[in-house]
């Protein structure tokens, strides 16, 4: 009686601590997806420039908490290095955090986190783009090939926004005119220059 009642208790343990199991296993790795999506860097890494060695050990011995450790030497001549610290759960926020008392450390020039960076493919959907020889030529009209501005090269870096400064990057061409209305033009309007009132609104030198 008492072998029978153990081997049923044993067969209704098991399969509770499996779950169990199988649970925490799920959410440690939802944990670490939502991590990951919610930032777009590697967590537990930031990049660091200081003047010498010295600067950056100082630096280090402030930050034992987080045991922070040097993981790569990036650049020998402008004295850049890859950091390491223990993650322990931190939520992004505390990553944040982190790295504003990093940037504000009296011996860090600079600090960034390090961010993954992915080849895009900036080569446009336009299906006329291949006519446009003057932004990307393969000779494709029987002219030279390369014979161009390299623009798909050019969006591999940018495709408009911001600057580093915050600045909008706006682009002039210099033209007879052309229609606000196609659908391939995203024309930038100036937002401090009331049009029509006579007046240099923005104090650029330019009335209207």
């Amino acid at each position: 009686m008492h072998r029978t009642m153990g081997m049923r208790l044993t067969s209704v343990v098991r399969p509770a601590v499996t779950v169990a199991i199988l649970a925490m296993a799920f959410v440690t790795l939802s944990s670490r997806a939502t991590q990951a999506a919610e930032t777009s860097y590697r967590p537990g890494e930031i990049m660091v420039q200081v003047s010498t060695d010295a600067d950056l050990q100082e630096f280090l011995n402030d930050f034992g908490q987080y045991n922070m450790r040097r993981a790569k030497l990036l650049s020998r001549r402008m004295n850049i290095w890859l950091l390491e610290y223990e993650t322990g759960g931190m939520r992004a926020a505390a990553h944040s955090d982190l790295l504003d008392v990093t940037r504000a450390h009296p011996r860090i020039l600079k600090a960034q986190f390090n961010h993954p960076v992915t080849l895009r493919s900036t080569f446009p959907n336009d299906p006329g783009f291949s006519n446009q020889w003057g932004l990307h030529n393969t000779g494709q009209v029987g002219g030279l090939a390369d014979a161009d501005i390299d623009a798909p090269e050019a969006w591999d870096y940018s495709t408009g926004g911001v600057t580093a400064l915050g600045d909008q990057v706006v682009v002039a061409i210099i033209d007879g005119g052309f229609d606000l209305n196609h659908e391939d033009v995203d024309y930038f309007k100036n937002v401090l220059e009331t049009p029509g009132n006579g007046i240099d609104d923005d104090g650029n030198g330019y009335v209207d």
